[in-house]
């Protein structure tokens, strides 16, 4: 009966680790939604500023577990990855286009061309203009 008992209390633990594990792990997977959600905001809105708490507003997840599945899944902060995608495009801008510094600045969400620069500079240890000169298509 001891025995007995023992293992039923087991199989009751063993039982609640599994239900929690399912559970953890489509809180994940939720999550991994609203990450991806984010992105494609993000993506959408390369020109606009947004907040991580305007963003986390706009897809429906609180904040702080946003930025813990944004970063799980990119790897890297919503404002570091919005930098990345803005440098992405000016680097294409710059490579298949004749647009001005200026032009490009605004077109990929920096107010001014000083603050592409600084940017773009801390990306690519590069000027946008050195980058252009050498990638010209």
């Amino acid at each position: 009966q001891w025995l007995s008992m023992k293992l039923l209390n087991f199989l009751y633990q063993l039982g609640e680790a599994i239900v929690l594990e399912k559970q953890v792990s489509n809180s994940n997977i939720k999550h991994l939604d609203f990450a991806l959600a984010a992105d494609a905001f993000i993506h959408r809105n390369l020109a606009r500023k947004f907040t991580t708490k305007g963003i986390s507003k706009h897809v429906g997840l609180n904040e702080c577990d946003l930025k813990i599945a944004f970063s799980n899944h990119f790897g890297m902060g919503m404002h570091k990855w919005q930098t990345k995608l803005r440098i992405d495009l000016a680097k294409q801008l710059l490579q298949q286009s004749y647009k001005s510094i200026g032009d490009i600045a605004i077109e990929c969400g920096y107010g001014a061309p000083n603050t592409l620069r600084y940017n773009f500079l801390i990306e690519t240890d590069q000027t946008p203009v050195d980058w252009r000169k050498i990638n010209k298509l």
